[in-house]
């Protein structure tokens, strides 16, 4: 593995030192964020390290999408949220990774509109805020929940 930042989480996950760690599929691990301002945020990374969806052969391509649909699916039934936002965002991190996040109605009252809004609209001082980074016994409770829809 590279020097990547996600990488190096991958290798954690592959030496079981990540206690984000959630699941491996085909194409990619589930792992929860280390910030939890929306509960239950998962992050799903690729396998291969690539930067873009369109890196990635056809096949390869295709199931990873599937495989995110039903983590998505599996996210919406054990926090049973309205919806769940999933983005794809490359700048950051150079590994592609989905960013799934589960979300209630009016859940950003002091940012959004009428309460609601995409997740940017939060700031990074309460996305980051200390009190949404989750203990051990949270991980394990997210985990249990999730697991039971995987």
């Amino acid at each position: 593995m590279g020097q990547c930042a996600i990488c190096k989480r991958i290798e954690m996950i592959q030496n079981k030192s990540n206690p984000f760690f959630i699941t491996e599929t085909k194409t990619g691990y589930a792992v929860f964020a280390d910030h939890q301002q929306f509960h239950g945020t998962v992050y799903f990374y690729c396998k291969e390290h690539v930067l873009n969806l369109d890196d990635l052969d056809e096949d390869t391509m295709q199931a990873y999408l599937m495989e995110m649909a039903h983590l998505q699916k599996a996210l919406r039934k054990a926090f049973a949220c309205d919806h769940v936002d999933c983005e794809l965002i490359g700048t950051s991190d150079e590994h592609l990774h989905f960013q799934l996040y589960p979300r209630m109605d009016q859940d950003l009252p002091l940012y959004g509109e009428n309460g609601n809004g995409p997740v940017y609209w939060c700031p990074k001082s309460r996305m980051f805020a200390q009190d949404n980074f989750p203990s051990q016994d949270d991980l394990a409770f997210m985990k249990k929940c999730l697991q039971e829809y995987l």
